[in-house]
């Protein structure tokens, strides 16, 4: 009798257990919690490892894994804020909408600080630009008798130059 005691409450663990573990449907329906996926790349598409993303207006802070990606469960759907920020980087700051029971993806292009010059300037087109102009004239210059001494070699090659 102690035996079947035993087995009698065993199998009421087992449905109790199962009872707890499997899911069950919420107003008719499974629940899943909204998914956020993030990737986090440079301007080239190369994967930013260890860049931060937060959820503003909470404390869920993620950092993105060697691809670059992080998966943030939500729990319930509705707006957010994607903050993501990396050292040497610019931040990007996000809104998006992720419905209940979906998953968005989002891919978030960082851009590098740029370093600042000798002169002040900070934008890299603008300083090589500027050394354009500071040495234009040379360059004409310099192209033009390159120019002209490829000329006289054609000419000296094809006949005789009298100077």
């Amino acid at each position: 009798m102690a035996g079947h005691n035993y087995f009698k409450g065993l199998v009421i663990l087992i449905v109790v257990a199962l009872v707890v573990i499997i899911p069950r449907p919420v107003n008719g329906a499974y629940f899943v919690p909204a998914t956020l996926i993030v990737h986090v790349q440079d301007i080239y598409g190369n994967s930013i490892p260890n860049a931060t993303v937060s959820i503003e207006k909470s404390n869920l802070t993620y950092l993105t894994d060697k691809a670059g990606d992080v998966t943030i469960y939500l729990g319930s759907g509705g707006n957010f804020t994607v903050k993501v920020s990396k050292n040497e980087y610019q931040t990007v700051v996000k809104n998006i909408t992720v419905a209940e029971n979906s998953t968005v993806t989002l891919t978030i292009t960082l851009i590098r600080n740029s370093t600042e010059t000798n002169d002040g300037n900070t934008d890299p087109i603008d300083e090589a630009k500027d050394i354009y102009e500071e040495h234009k004239t040379a360059v004409i210059a310099g192209g033009a008798i390159i120019f002209l001494l490829l000329i006289l070699a054609v000419m000296g090659s094809s006949k005789k130059i009298r100077w």
